[in-house]
């Protein structure tokens, strides 16, 4: 379980003025699914913050229909605040923080290049109530409490016209820590979102995209196990490519950051390396090439640390490191290595 992630999720079929759509639910659901599962996001239920829809068979009016972009920008306020308390008691717990953000439904490209779903009240001819999910991520890669944010975002990017707007929230959580954003867009400006035309042996309609995202998030792993932003864009563009007869390009990009790893499995081989720590230097960490935390300790230790990595370049040095400080880069190249810090050495 990562206690300290958080997922804020909403799929909208409903629509005042606009046609009603028949997957986004059934994708959200889908990746809710993926965030519980222990070998998927493994994202504790009670922190995901479920944003309701208006549902059944009858009208909807525009005063009525939900959610609203205020309602899903509170939604990302509530996870804000209780990650921002765990915090102030653990600090520390910043370096395994995510969130996710899943949204689907209608949507347009504001300003011919953003990102933006539409609230049911959304009227192409008045008020379109919606929420600009491109500047929404760069507003966490600027402020946000979390080290890692993933949005995933089902909709059609055709230009509505709309001039780019924000989210309504101040910037409360300044770091020096860098954040890193990811965002996953099922089309590219101009194209629409396809989903199936009816249900194929009673599986619930989907999307093209969310469904392609989730087969990748399974299944589109390095031989080190990792599930990473390039291996899963690449599978996702492949696959809605070829299921759209070429008329919808997706994509999952890197925007800012240090380099993520979606999920990881098991290596599909692993070498074993001891590393023997001399001085006094404390809190040093293990760090693989995504800086991920590997093992943690004091050089004091006469114990050295023993690990399984796979093939890579790891490094080890101190937590918070700072100029001058002493630190050791080593290769796990195919055989079992040992290390010594901080001496720079790699015996074979």
């Amino acid at each position: 379980m990562r206690p300290h992630h958080y997922a804020v999720i909403s799929g909208i079929n409903r629509y005042v003025s606009l046609d009603d759509l028949r997957g986004p639910v059934n994708d959200a659901e889908a990746f809710q699914r993926w965030l519980v599962d222990p070998h998927g996001g493994d994202v504790p239920e009670k922190n995901i913050v479920w944003v309701e829809a208006s549902a059944g068979t009858d009208a909807i009016d525009a005063d009525s229909a939900q959610p609203t972009a205020t309602r899903i920008y509170r939604a990302f306020l509530d996870v804000n605040k209780r990650l921002s308390a765990e915090l102030e008691s653990s600090p520390e717990s910043r370096e395994q923080s995510r969130l996710y953000g899943y949204l689907a439904g209608h949507g347009t490209a504001p300003g011919g290049t953003g990102c933006a779903v539409l609230m049911p009240s959304a009227d192409e001819d008045g008020l379109v109530d919606h929420v600009e999910v491109q500047l929404l991520a760069d507003w966490y890669g600027r402020s946000g409490p979390f080290k890692e944010v993933l949005f995933f975002v089902d909709c059609c990017r055709e230009d509505l016209h709309l001039l780019p707007c924000g989210p309504p929230m101040v910037q409360e959580w300044l770091s020096n820590d860098p954040v890193s954003v990811v965002l996953g867009l099922a089309a590219e400006v101009g194209q629409q979102a396809l989903e199936p035309l009816s249900e194929t042996d009673g599986i619930p309609l989907r999307g093209y995209f969310t469904t392609a995202l989730l087969e990748g998030m399974a299944m589109s792993t390095d031989a080190a196990g990792r599930v990473t932003v390039a291996g899963l864009d690449g599978h996702v563009r492949r696959l809605v490519l070829r299921r759209t007869d070429r008329r919808q390009l997706a994509s999952v990009r890197q925007q800012r950051g240090m380099p993520v790893v979606v999920r990881r499995t098991k290596p599909r081989e692993t070498h074993r390396v001891r590393v023997r720590c001399t001085g006094t230097a404390r809190n040093l960490v293990i760090r693989d090439e995504y800086e991920d935390i590997l093992a943690r300790g004091d050089a004091r230790h006469e114990t050295p640390w023993e690990l399984e990595l796979p093939n890579g370049v790891y490094w080890v040095g101190p937590k918070e490191f700072a100029a001058g400080d002493l630190s050791c880069e080593f290769v796990v190249e195919g055989r079992d290595t040992d290390v010594r810090y901080p001496a720079g050495t790699t015996l074979e």
